[in-house]
């Protein structure tokens, strides 16, 4: 097999910058490398000023500037033509790109288009409609605000739109998204694609095998020796419904194990909110929220924890907290709302929480958390995990896939 130059695109990276799209683009990055594979990646420095890491991986990253949202759009693809640029020169032309949004390449298509090298797009969810989930376009705002995000929203989609045209295949997380991709754009139906389920690092997420880890993560954070732990790791945006698992917490709170806390791990926009409904409800004092930990940091939580829960209420690609979660060997709970369902679906349909209300997060917790057999779950969910959901997987998977892509291109030229 032959060793590929590959470039891939990314919105930003570092310690602390959130999404799954990151930690796609960084697992897949990392491992294509160790694999002999040139990997060179374009990305926004985030957090500013931040340093490169040592992973195989050639970066070439730019700084984002102050200002409004069209002067940093404008910032975003000069710099990402610059760097491209630079790639090319530097390295010569690659075998393939790999994006990983529409913003990742802005600027792109032109050159992307005219490049002797086919792109690979990951779809990992809906532009527009994670920005119009994210910043709301209801009837609370004014008709000025709304026009501004419902401009806003079109551009997103426009720009998604030209990059993806450019694509000779598009890779999905999940088949919902999948499926959803090709509604916001119908043309996608008509290019290759494949369907790659993200997986977890099992040497990072794994289980503690004699509880004395737990111990020292719970005194850490505050947490009782003895409480029963219900944990969600989610951006703390509206789409991801950590609201609503709040309030299923704090509705079920007499029917759930004595000393239960619920730990909100992650940061966001809702985050101050969150804490003054916690406080409102009068669950405060069992609300403990982490802010943005490190994964070493997020995998010892999970380990610490009784039961994971995903309370997604829209556009959820695929869910790697979740595989994460299970990959930790506590069982996890989640919504029916996009890839939670299959994920969760390799285990138990039983998993799933019918609807996406306080109340149904609710019954689903007072439930699982009264199981006799919940650490069997536990079980079941690590072997799922373990079976199904793995980044080696993934990465041949997707080398894989940007192979046969490369051979369709080249075959394309040769009959021409």
């Amino acid at each position: 097999m032959e060793n590929l130059s590959l470039l891939v695109l990314h919105e930003a990276f570092g310690e602390g910058c959130p999404g799954g799209s990151t930690r796609v683009f960084h697992e897949t990055a990392i491992r294509l490398a160790r694999a002999g594979h040139r990997v060179t990646a374009i990305c926004q420095t985030f957090p500013p000023g931040s340093g490169v890491p040592d992973d195989g991986v050639e970066y070439l990253r730019y700084e984002d500037i102050p200002g409004g949202e069209l002067k940093r759009f404008l910032h975003r693809r000069n710099a990402t033509r610059q760097a491209f640029a630079e790639a090319i020169g530097k390295n010569g032309p690659p075998d393939a790109v790999v994006a990983h949004s529409g913003l990742a390449a802005l600027g792109l298509p032109r050159e992307l288009s005219e490049l002797n090298a086919p792109m690979v797009y990951y779809f990992h969810s809906p532009w527009h409609l994670e920005y119009e989930a994210n910043v709301g376009l209801d009837s609370t705002r004014g008709p000025g605000e709304r026009m501004r995000v419902f401009l806003a929203s079109t551009l997103r989609r426009k720009i998604e739109a030209k990059t993806i045209r450019t694509a000779r295949g598009i890779a999905t997380l999940s088949h919902s998204m999948w499926e959803l991709a090709a509604a916001t754009h119908p043309f996608i139906r008509k290019k290759p694609s494949k369907v790659i389920h993200g997986g977890a690092d099992h040497t990072v997420f794994h289980p503690d095998e004699n509880g004395k880890e737990t111990r020292k993560t719970r005194k850490r954070f505050n947490i009782p020796d003895n409480a029963f732990v219900i944990i969600s790791s989610r951006r703390m945006v509206p789409r991801t419904g950590l609201d609503n698992l709040l309030a299923a917490f704090a509705e079920s709170a007499t029917k759930l194990p004595k000393e239960s806390v619920l730990v909100l791990s992650g940061d966001g926009p809702l985050k101050k909110d969150l804490s003054l409904t916690a406080a409102k409800m009068s669950v405060g004092d069992k609300v403990v929220f982490t802010g943005h930990v490190p994964e070493t940091d997020l995998a010892a939580l999970y380990r610490a924890s009784d039961l994971f829960v995903m309370p997604s209420r829209q556009l959820e690609g695929f869910g790697l907290s979740t595989v994460e979660a299970m990959a930790s060997g506590i069982p996890a709970l989640g919504t029916n709302i996009g890839g939670t369902a299959e994920v969760l679906g390799k285990v138990s349909k039983e998993l799933l929480i019918p609807g996406v209300s306080s109340d149904a997060i609710a019954a689903k917790l007072v439930d699982f958390s009264n199981r006799a057999d919940l650490k069997e779950w536990g079980k079941r969910c690590l072997d799922a995990a373990k079976t199904h959901f793995t980044w080696e997987a993934h990465t041949d998977s997707l080398l894989e896939f940007i192979q046969e892509t490369i051979a369709r291109q080249r075959e394309v030229k040769t009959t021409r």
